[in-house]
């Protein structure tokens, strides 16, 4: 794939600057600053860039060696488009790949881990119901380490039920990704928690990241899934017309104002469309059941004005 492929693929993705900077909104992969204000630049046709907040300057491999923690040769053969798409050794012919799986031990049985959910308001009830566990090692797979060491991991399923894939959340503080995933995962090709949503249920919402759907989940808002980042695929589309929901809430992050309109125009003619803003930019997991309740009463209906107006 090409190197804007590969970005596009992982980071929500602005022209700015006159179509002569792109600007991703995710974590820096080598800072791992992800906040809202994040500055993170790339020139659309040489592939050059550079983070503000940490001051590197980079190209496309250095960047993809940073994101995926690969050699310089697999990550030229993933943006070069000689390789597979995984970052990963290829297989002998004949062999399925596997995704290699970290040794977990249970949040109860690791102080920190316990410390980092209870600051961001994740009772043990929702530890077991989305099965979050935590590594304390490393993954070595296939003559590559993969640092899954600190991290909590998130199962990530089909929407057959069976695990997919995961996700592991660091929270020492000490890596450049705050966010990890296995080699060759597609968050495109998912819709987490899908596999937990009833067939034709009376609403359906829609959130960016896992930790946003733990929240509403938390405050009874039971049919939410997420898209991995503040876009939806034609994959994940069809994950959404199979469960067929009476009303859809689309619940991305303040900052992506202009992309729930674009979802709003796209496919309103599928389903009765709600857009759902939270207060001060917060994400669902930080906020009061009551405010989130609130949130989705207060839902709006697509708008030509509200559009016009949230671009000045």
């Amino acid at each position: 794939m090409a190197f804007r492929d590969y970005i596009e693929e992982r980071y929500s993705v602005a022209v700015v600057s006159g179509g002569r900077q792109l600007k991703l909104s995710g974590p820096c992969p080598f800072c791992g600053e992800d906040r809202p204000d994040m500055r993170l630049y790339v020139n659309p046709e040489t592939g050059l860039g550079d983070c503000k907040h940490c001051g590197t300057a980079f190209g496309p491999v250095k960047f993809v060696m940073a994101a995926e923690g690969c050699s310089m040769r697999q990550a030229r053969e993933l943006i070069d488009g000689q390789g597979d798409g995984y970052v990963r050794e290829r297989p002998e012919v004949g062999v399925a790949p596997s995704i290699p799986l970290p040794r977990v031990v249970p949040i109860a049985d690791f102080p920190d881990a316990e410390a980092y959910l209870f600051a961001r308001r994740i009772p043990s009830e929702a530890v077991k119901r989305f099965g979050l566990c935590y590594c304390t090692t490393n993954i070595e797979a296939q003559d590559h380490v993969y640092r899954t060491k600190g991290r909590i991991i998130i199962p990530i399923y089909g929407a057959d039920g069976r695990l997919a894939s995961w996700q592991g959340r660091d929270i020492t503080g000490k890596s450049k990704l705050k966010y990890l995933f296995p080699p060759g995962f597609k968050g495109a090709e998912y819709l987490y928690n899908a596999q937990a949503i009833p067939k034709n249920p009376d609403y359906l919402v829609i959130v960016e990241g896992v930790f946003d759907a733990i929240g509403w989940w938390l405050a009874g808002v039971k049919n939410v899934v997420a898209t991995f980042g503040k876009k939806i695929s034609s994959q994940q589309v069809e994950m959404v017309r199979s469960i067929n929901p009476k009303m859809v809430f689309i619940a991305w992050d303040a900052d992506a104002i202009d992309k729930k309109f674009d979802f709003m125009e796209k496919y309103g003619h599928l389903w009765s469309i709600r857009m759902i803003d939270l207060a001060d930019g917060k994400d669902a997991d930080e906020m009061e059941k009551a405010a989130l309740i609130a949130a989705l009463s207060n839902a709006k209906s697509y708008e030509w004005a509200d559009k016009i107006f949230s671009a000045l």
